[in-house]
């Protein structure tokens, strides 16, 4: 009987501004308009009585009311969603604050979670996942007030519900019925609602998450969990990466390693799988990423500090990724077809995108001729130069050609011409504009330019 009371308050409020002259525009949805004064005194009447409950016996009643009140929002939003005309998250928040019922609804639940908040809010945070799962996006509104609200705990008990859905229907995939994508699907929504707030907050417990999750006793689905997690959601992934990448010290490395190695070949191929695309499809700190696969992928030396030593299953995991990785940037670059109608170019690939500025350190790198370190990084100078086609190829040629001081070194740009002449017709001229132009600009100091040119002659004479 109240939740008909409160839907009937809702229609008369919205019926009200439809009533609104047409010619006062858009922002006449956002006027306040008065409703049944009746209807608002019962609406008063049931807030304070519902409240007195939630002060007598907080953990008697905050958990259920939170969960009718954020059930009867969801059902009132996804109602009356094509009655209002509000266009845009911040329309629709103040739109359906500036509503009575709704207004009091978004307080009761507000209310149950300050009760929890101390204790057990988890109730709480899982009737807003699951109504947001029903009813987004006509429910994005009530995430973003509530998120707003109470960021630190929405965000942090947010991720905690996702995992402990995440894990009880961890055979669902498996079976054919995923059940955890929607809940999933709405842990990356009210995330993404709060990043532009909150992204400091969202970055600290994902990290926070994700060690905590490597401890003995720690369930062993947090990180598969966040895998997923960044899957789903590039920006979330783009948030943590850098900082991630930098806490991957060698004892971080050997506990994921004592956590996976015991899964079956297959897990282990999904997992890799999975890791390589998320590297293909995040820029952010892209070449700081790249350096530290290669640096742990290298065979362990001889004048490695005490105290810093890798598992060799670290090293041969990181080898295997690099391969897989290099193998699906392969793909990516030589499948790209021609862009779809209306697209002004085909998809970039994020990873690679990120390295377009940063040639000339893959060719110093490369130079080094460090084991297998060098034939990767040449490996993928000639991916990034097909994909940043015309200027990368010329490019990264002028920098070997310019920086190499022996015929191993000078061999590796004659190899890289020979893996491009193919593909990019013109390449020999192309590199040969591109070094006199230099050479015009005065741009390099003698030693450089007295190796370019001394280069230059003996691939001329090959």
């Amino acid at each position: 009987h109240l939740a008909g009371l409160f839907d009937a308050h809702v229609c008369s409020h919205l019926r009200l501004r439809s009533e609104l002259p047409s010619s006062s525009g858009p922002s006449s949805l956002l006027l306040p308009s008065p409703a049944p004064s009746a209807l608002s005194e019962v609406i008063h009447e049931a807030q304070r009585l519902l409240l007195s409950f939630i002060k007598a016996k907080p953990k008697a009643w905050a958990s259920p009311l939170a969960a009718w009140a954020v059930e009867l929002l969801g059902q009132l939003s996804s109602k009356y969603s094509g009655r209002h005309g509000a266009r845009g998250l911040n329309e629709l928040l103040q739109l359906w604050m500036q509503c009575e019922a709704t207004r009091t609804l978004m307080d009761i639940y507000a209310q149950c979670l300050a009760a929890l908040i101390a204790s057990c809010p988890d109730a709480c945070v899982d009737a807003l996942l699951d109504t947001s799962v029903q009813h987004s996006p006509h429910f994005d509104w009530v995430v973003a007030h509530i998120g707003g609200s109470f960021p630190d705990t929405i965000i942090s008990r947010v991720l905690s519900c996702g995992l402990k859905d995440f894990c009880a229907h961890g055979d669902a995939a498996t079976a054919g019925g995923d059940k955890r994508v929607p809940k999933l699907a709405s842990v990356v929504g009210i995330l993404g609602h709060l990043a532009s707030r909150h992204g400091a907050s969202i970055k600290r417990e994902l990290l926070r998450m994700f060690h905590d999750g490597l401890a003995p006793g720690q369930h062993k689905a947090t990180v598969p969990f966040l895998l997923q997690l960044a899957l789903m959601s590039p920006p979330l992934l783009g948030t943590v990466a850098a900082e991630l990448v930098d806490s991957l010290k060698p004892p971080v490395l050997n506990q994921l390693h004592q956590r996976f190695s015991p899964l079956p070949r297959d897990e282990l191929d999904a997992t890799v799988a999975l890791l390589v695309r998320l590297i293909c499809q995040t820029a952010a700190g892209a070449y700081r990423t790249l350096q530290f696969l290669l640096d742990t992928a290298m065979p362990a030396s001889v004048i490695t500090p005490p105290g810093l030593a890798l598992h060799d299953g670290v090293r041969e995991a990181c080898d295997r990724l690099v391969a897989a990785l290099l193998l699906q940037l392969q793909k990516l670059v030589h499948n790209r077809g021609a862009p779809a109608l209306g697209d002004a170019s085909p998809r970039p690939v994020p990873f690679l995108e990120a390295l377009r500025g940063r040639v000339a350190e893959l060719c110093a790198e490369t130079l080094r001729l460090e084991r297998k370190r060098y034939l990767w990084q040449h490996q993928l100078l000639g991916l990034l130069a097909v994909y940043a086609a015309p200027h990368a190829a010329p490019e990264a040629l002028f920098h070997l050609l310019a920086a190499a001081k022996g015929p191993d070194e000078l061999a590796l740009a004659t190899q890289l011409h020979a893996v491009l002449a193919a593909s990019l017709a013109g390449l020999p001229s192309a590199t040969a504009a591109l070094c006199v132009r230099h050479v015009h600009a005065a741009a390099l100091p003698p030693p450089r330019l007295a190796r370019l040119l001394r280069n230059l002659a003996l691939v001329a004479d090959d």
